[in-house]
């Protein structure tokens, strides 16, 4: 909730699974207006600084003052993977430093990572969220639209 003076704006990111509390805590939704605005998908470098607070909260070895965890190709494949859209990317870290890593010992295991396994459940769990599936299904149009910008973009 943003506001100044009289004037309260609510933002509210449809996409990222953002829960509405600010609206339901004023309990004034009548007065609210929806309006798209662009939220830019983050940038590869964005994404690699958001894994380097978790190199530096979990002690990652260094090489020449760079985190090593950068020279490993499957990993870096996966954070591409997300297309920088920032729920994707916050559950595969999830499952990367939470759920299957629980110790901190992701980035001392980083070769020993099943990389098809962390996609497949970031996957699960996007669908389980969205039900992206059963929408592309219903929406032929929505699909070739979603498959035209992936590769046109």
């Amino acid at each position: 909730m943003y506001g100044n003076g009289s004037q309260l704006t609510f933002v509210q990111e449809f996409l990222s699974g953002t829960v509405r509390q600010a609206a339901i805590r004023e309990k004034e939704t009548y007065k609210l207006s929806l309006k798209q605005i662009k939220c830019p998908m983050l940038s590869m470098k964005s994404m690699i600084q958001i894994v380097d607070f978790y190199a530096e909260k979990y002690d990652a070895e260094k090489i020449n003052g760079e985190y090593s965890w950068k020279l490993h190709s499957p990993f870096l494949q996966i954070i591409q993977d997300t297309e920088g859209l920032p729920r994707t990317l916050q559950h595969m870290l999830i499952i990367c430093f939470q759920i299957l890593n629980t110790k901190g010992e992701f980035f001392s295991k980083i070769s020993e990572q099943n990389f098809e396994n962390i996609f497949r459940l970031t996957a699960d769990k996007l669908q389980n969220l969205y039900g992206i599936y059963k929408t592309i299904k219903e929406n032929r149009y929505l699909a070739l639209q979603l498959l035209y910008h992936c590769v046109m973009e």
